[in-house]
């Protein structure tokens, strides 16, 4: 956690959107792009977000994360801030067998530094992401942050511990918004919001 300066404060809602519904029949981890399914869900945020008071709006620069803020982005009038560290793990693999994939899973989570050649581990990913989001709460401002599930995880697991079956828990929930309300730099609530399963 942050350590502050004496008299300095932190406060501020972090509003974590996990993408929407992508087209997994894209494999190209960067330019991937929502499904019809994902970009309806997308401009359904805009009534949850009524009333929440956002201030800025900061995603990974990957299509389906932009996609997913991009309809709340223009009915705020509030640019998007595209920052790199908030992209997803970068993985050299796309898995067809669900017990393989399932085992893999297992693999990443329970050691953070597991990784096959060519990839990032957990603890690459987190240390990242954790910059970023750190950089986020000193603003002092309501954000909704675009970002992705095994990003999302890893900035979750340094805060609060989650893991192997938080993962599991929301791997097919899209889009699934997780909410941190910070008071002088510390965590004082969180709470989950599930649109819908895919």
């Amino acid at each position: 956690m942050l350590t502050l300066r004496a008299g300095e404060r932190m406060n501020s809602t972090l509003y974590f959107i996990r993408h929407a519904k992508p087209d997994e029949t894209n494999h190209d981890e960067e330019n991937r792009p929502l499904t019809s399914q994902g970009l309806d869900s997308a401009q359904e945020l805009i009534k949850w977000f009524n009333g929440k008071n956002i201030e800025k709006i900061i995603s990974s620069p990957y299509k389906r994360a932009i996609q997913t803020v991009s309809p709340l982005s223009n009915h705020l009038g509030i640019e998007i801030i595209q920052e790199y560290d908030l992209r997803e793990r970068k993985n050299i693999k796309w898995f067809e067998n669900k017990e393989e994939y399932r085992k893999y899973l297992r693999d990443i989570w329970n050691d953070h530094n597991y990784k096959m050649e060519g990839e990032e581990s957990i603890n690459e990913l987190k240390t990242r992401n954790v910059s970023v989001i750190e950089n986020i709460m000193k603003m002092n401002k309501n954000v909704v942050i675009g970002t992705h599930g095994s990003a999302l995880c890893s900035i979750l697991n340094n805060y609060l511990g989650f893991g192997y079956e938080y993962f599991l828990k929301i791997v097919g929930k899209m889009p699934f918004i997780f909410i941190m309300k910070i008071e002088n730099g510390e965590i004082k609530e969180w709470e989950e919001v599930i649109f819908e399963e895919t």
